[in-house]
């Protein structure tokens, strides 16, 4: 019984402060890592589109960013059987100073009677008149060196063409190399009108 008492009140051993388990926590994930770069990637994403805006404005505001857009189809005429006539013969795109764009337009007299043919090129729009250089001319006959704006009235030079006679036009469009402006993303969409009448 002695043993037994003293065992009884013998104290338990313990070393130092009582400090609990620690909670059994996971290891750290890489969230905060995962986190940051959706962040800056979203920053990225947002820069680049944010310059894509800015670009497109530019160019919708004629901020420089952009050349000149041109394009030339031809009218039906029932004296003159003219290819190509449903499409565009001459397309430009993007043209800056020093840049032209050219075409080629087959015409012939479809009437049994010499015509006498003038020309003449309409815009949509007056954007390029004064800027945009026009040129025209048949088999090496010029009809036309200028301005647009001043080829919108008839060529005073004639073509003349006898009965089933053809021959190809050919049309060029150009930005000076000394231009500086007012250039910058326009478009001019041109027809070109051919008027007719019997050569005397």
């Amino acid at each position: 019984m002695a043993r037994r008492e003293s065992l009884r009140r013998l104290p338990l051993a313990v070393e130092g402060p009582f400090t609990p388990f620690p909670a059994m926590n996971p290891q750290p994930s890489n969230t905060h890592s995962v986190r940051r770069l959706g962040a800056l990637a979203g920053l990225a994403l947002g820069g680049v589109l944010a310059a894509l805006a800015a670009g497109a404005w530019g160019i919708a505001a004629g901020s420089g960013s952009a050349g000149a857009n041109v394009s030339a189809l031809a009218n039906l005429s029932g004296e003159l059987d003219v290819t190509p006539h449903a499409e565009n013969f001459l397309r430009g795109r993007a043209l800056m100073p020093g840049d032209a764009a050219s075409g080629d337009l087959k015409v012939r007299n479809q009437t049994p009677k010499p015509l006498v043919v003038r020309a003449r090129l309409r815009a949509d729009r007056p954007g390029l008149d004064r800027v945009l250089r026009a040129s025209l001319e048949a088999d090496g006959q010029s009809l036309y060196e200028g301005t647009l704006a001043r080829l919108r009235r008839y060529t005073a030079n004639e073509l003349r063409l006898k009965a089933g006679e053809a021959t190809t036009m050919r049309l060029r469009l150009s930005l000076p190399a000394a231009a500086k402006s007012g250039y910058e993303a326009r478009t001019a969409e041109t027809t070109l009108e051919l008027a007719t009448e019997v050569a005397r």
